[in-house]
């Protein structure tokens, strides 16, 4: 089989570098757009983490002032039912809480919100961080299962309490006539549960809160169990006060996703938000299907177009391959059979071939006559201005023809109408010259001696003007 001309080959390294770099630059796009979308869902993580640790906050340090306000009102533990009656008031501002509690120096609860919940022992050794008797903060304690602490007990405690309801202990101590008491809260997980779906839904992600040592508070998701101890060194930096981060991450219930924390600025928990990185990703993902309904037709009618090309350049090439066959058998055969002699040179006159007509008109056989000049046919009879015209007419039109005389090998003069032409390459140079020529001596002399008896008396051989001149 004929192989594809040099220039198709260039063709098809254009058409594949084309292909090539189509496809370099949609996975350069895909890659982009894949990067742009996964740093917009780590944004959506960290808003909301920021957004719900926020809203924490306040919540809590409301609940804070407002618990402070009710024992400024110089009331003492003696008027227990005004006292109950201010905390309530704080409750129906508060929907974040159950009860609103306080506790003596041994953890039993002296008056609360929630009537039910006096005399309840507390234990304070579940809270974070441990009780400092001269650090006056906010501490969080374990998860606790019940509506409110009088019917609730804390979720690592064997505990028949309903499992569906849950509070998580906040505590605040505070000194009150020289002793020791302690604000206690139920902060009520449901509510803050409800807040954070109304903007994350779970088809797009979960939120839970961890106390700085690990100790899940609560979570948007059913699977993710109140008080259970979340691993924070998988983080490249554990979370601290003042911190915040994101990594990608697998959540409890198998999803990739992207995570984001951010820590309270005044308490010691953070706010861990998941957005699943499948949503994140569907926009890409379209982006993909419709790359490839546009692309990949593109490269089937490409690569169809390129196959049929090449099939065509094939038989262009074999057509063209056979067509040269035929030219280089007929020109053998005109060569070799031709009853015209025909002689071919260099391009500087030597002679590379002849046919064997060329041999019966001259006389010498072919091995005489390669590679010498055609000189040596000379007969003499042309001068020196005759050869420069000759010369001067082959190389500026390409071709000369006319009556040459030459000798042949026996020595014999004869006369050959002779037609060369040159062979010229592509920018124009003569690279070998082809002359063609019969023998016309018999014509010549014929067509002599025909204008002889034109011009001559046949008796006398003398030009007839001599004779008339006679006969006046």
């Amino acid at each position: 089989m004929t192989h594809p001309t040099p220039r198709w080959h260039q063709g098809a390294a254009l058409l594949g570098g084309f292909v090539m770099a189509m496809l370099v630059l949609v996975a350069a796009i895909l890659s982009v757009q894949r990067n742009e979308a996964l740093n917009s869902g780590f944004q959506v993580a960290r808003l909301m983490a920021q957004s719900f640790e926020v809203f924490l906050t306040q919540s809590l340090n409301a609940s804070v002032l407002a618990a402070g306000q009710a024992v400024t009102l110089d009331r003492t533990l003696d008027d227990q039912t005004g006292l109950q009656a201010e905390l309530q008031k704080i409750l129906r501002g508060a929907p974040h809480l159950r009860s609103v509690s306080l506790l003596d120096a041994q953890g039993r609860v002296v008056v609360s919100s929630n009537a039910v919940n006096s005399g309840k022992a507390i234990g304070l050794g579940d809270f974070y961080p441990p009780l400092d008797a001269n650090n006056l903060v906010l501490r969080l304690g374990h998860p606790w299962f019940g509506r409110d602490f009088a019917d609730a007990r804390p979720a690592h405690a064997s505990s028949s309490a309903d499992t569906s309801l849950s509070l998580i202990p906040v505590l605040f101590p505070l000194d009150l006539h020289g002793n020791r008491f302690f604000w206690l809260f139920a902060l009520n997980p449901d509510y803050i549960v409800n807040h954070m779906l109304q903007q994350l839904r779970p088809q797009t992600g979960e939120v839970e809160v961890l106390r700085l040592d690990g100790v899940r508070l609560l979570s948007t998701a059913l699977n993710l169990a109140a008080g259970e101890v979340v691993d924070l060194a998988a983080w490249p930096r554990r979370p601290s006060e003042s911190d915040a981060g994101q990594r990608a991450t697998v959540a409890g219930n198998g999803q990739a996703a992207l995570s984001a924390y951010q820590t309270s600025s005044l308490y010691p928990f953070l706010v861990m938000t998941h957005v699943w990185r499948a949503p994140v990703l569907d926009r890409w993902h379209v982006l993909i299907q419709t790359l490839a309904g546009v692309l990949l037709p593109l490269l089937v009618v490409t690569g169809w177009l390129a196959v049929v090309l090449y099939r065509r350049q094939i038989q262009l090439a074999q057509q063209q391959a056979e067509a040269q066959r035929l030219q280089r058998i007929n020109a053998a055969c005109v060569f070799s059979n031709s009853c015209e002699g025909i002689m071919i040179t260099d391009a500087h006159g030597s002679i590379v071939d002849v046919n064997d007509a060329f041999c019966d008109i001259t006389g010498y056989r072919r091995d005489e006559v390669l590679g010498r000049n055609p000189r040596f046919l000379s007969s003499g009879r042309h001068d020196a201005a005759f050869y420069a015209q000759f010369w001067q007419q082959l190389r500026s039109q390409g071709h000369w023809s006319g009556i040459l005389w030459n000798r042949r090998k026996d020595g014999e003069v004869y006369a050959e109408q002779l037609t060369i032409s040159a062979v010229q390459d592509q920018s124009g140079q003569a690279q070998q010259y082809v002359g063609m020529f019969t023998n016309i001596t018999a014509q010549v002399q014929y067509q002599n001696k025909l204008e002889r008896a034109a011009h001559h008396d046949a008796l006398t051989g003398l030009p007839n003007r001599v004779m008339l001149a006679d006969r006046l």
